[in-house]
């Protein structure tokens, strides 16, 4: 009985969307997500969508689509004048579909954010995709995430970014792309003086790749995020970033999760740390899953960072063996005035670690987002962070899923929320409460 209530409802509510994508209602957003829509109902969306003058946004991901829908939707929106979002991930589309949507961006002035991620374009539709870059200039965002456009599709968007001016956000996430290719996007960040945001992980990009792409932000002055995650980021590839970051005024967000060789000597941690002090750009940075700090000689030098860097809105340090290491941190966060974010979730803490970010939370006045989730707090640790919530008028979030919270312990932070008047979110769940 559940299940066919639960179709109906999507069925109707897939019904309702069509109707008022085609009667031109008001709406200026619609999402046909995973509706698995059919070759026909791809012809009533696509003449809808170049009759329809309000919809800004359409969400059309996970539908197999495919290579013949994508030909008239193409078509259809090279008349539409609105659409500034357009996703159409998951949808099995090819070579051919690429072609149309490279005739689309050539002719279409409206779309601002393109998402294709994960279908099949491979290298030669990554190409005709890349061609369109020369003469477009609308379009800002474009995900190409999960394509398998390899060595010679970067190539291909390098040369398209050295002339387009336009675009401010290019995800290449997870496309086999190698030092080759990585090489060649660097020359690109060189000449490029608009992109913003570059996504590179999830490819080998070697020692070289991403020492190559380090050294172009050196001369690049206007890339604010990169995205490096498991990259097989090394310790010699660590050197080099900490020289960057001495220098660098532009970039805010850098994204180093997943290396597990990132780890390197006291010495280069030194150089990182130092860097990170003296740095006052960098607003986001993640380390989880990396290492990097996770040695017990190596924390101080991290809680160094914490006491002195005045720029850092947000640290991921998440499923590394930090333990017992979060007692210093903690230390060092009772008088940071910068950290809004802090994720520790994973890192092996156990009671006496929470004891000592309850003692933090007294004290700090700037830390909103704290996940401590997948941890174990115990009878000592619950109660001291209880009682600390009944004076913090910071924490916005906090997260204590996985944590082993008992019923007594829920009956602690309920005590304490009746106090605390600011604390929007308390996550609890996949605890045995």
């Amino acid at each position: 009985m559940m299940k066919v209530r639960s179709k109906f409802s999507e069925t109707t509510q897939y019904k309702i969307e069509i109707e008022q994508l085609a009667q031109d209602f008001s709406s200026t957003y619609i999402n046909l997500h995973n509706h698995q829509i059919e070759q026909r109902k791809i012809t009533i969306i696509a003449t809808a969508l170049a009759n329809n003058f309000t919809l800004q946004s359409i969400n059309l991901s996970r539908n197999q689509i495919k290579d013949a829908g994508i030909e008239k939707l193409a078509f259809a929106l090279k008349s539409n004048k609105t659409i500034k979002t357009l996703n159409l991930s998951e949808n099995e589309i090819g070579v051919e579909g690429a072609e149309r949507i490279s005739e689309l961006l050539l002719s279409n002035k409206s779309i601002q954010s393109l998402n294709l991620s994960t279908n099949n374009l491979s290298k030669i539709g990554s190409k005709a995709i890349s061609m369109a870059l020369y003469n477009n200039f609308s379009l800002l965002q474009l995900d190409l995430s999960f394509n398998r456009i390899k060595d010679f599709g970067a190539t291909c968007f390098a040369d398209s970014l050295k002339y387009n001016r336009h675009l401010r956000d290019l995800n290449l996430n997870y496309n086999f792309i190698s030092i080759v290719g990585a090489e060649q996007l660097s020359l690109a960040l060189e000449i490029n003086k608009k992109l913003q945001m570059l996504s590179i992980g999830l490819n080998e990009l070697g020692i070289n790749g991403i020492n190559a792409i380090i050294t172009s932000l050196s001369i690049n002055t206007t890339l604010q995020a990169i995205d490096l995650t498991n990259t097989n980021f090394s310790k010699d590839n660590l050197r080099a970033i900490s020289n960057l970051l001495r220098t660098n005024t532009s970039l805010q967000t850098i994204q180093l999760g997943c290396n597990h060789d990132c780890a390197g000597s006291t010495l280069e941690l030194e150089a990182f740390s130092f860097s990170l002090t003296v740095n006052q750009s960098l607003l986001r940075l993640n380390l989880s899953m990396n290492n990097t700090f996770s040695h017990r000689k190596h924390i101080p030098l991290l809680a160094k960072v914490l006491s002195q860097n005045t720029s850092i809105r947000s640290l991921n340090l998440s499923l590394n063996k930090i333990t017992e290491g979060v007692i210093q941190l903690a230390q060092a966060l009772g008088s940071n005035t910068s950290l809004q974010k802090l994720y520790l979730s994973g890192c092996r803490i156990r009671d006496v670690g929470f004891c000592s970010l309850a003692d933090m939370l007294e004290e700090n006045k700037t830390l909103q987002y704290l996940d401590v989730g997948n941890n174990r707090i115990e009878e000592n640790g619950i109660i001291k962070l209880a009682l600390s919530l009944r004076r913090n008028t910071s924490l916005l979030y906090l997260r204590l899923s996985k944590s082993h919270v008992t019923a007594n312990g829920l009956k602690n932070l309920g005590a304490a929320l009746e106090l605390n008047t600011t604390l929007g979110v308390l996550d609890l769940s996949f605890n045995d409460l």
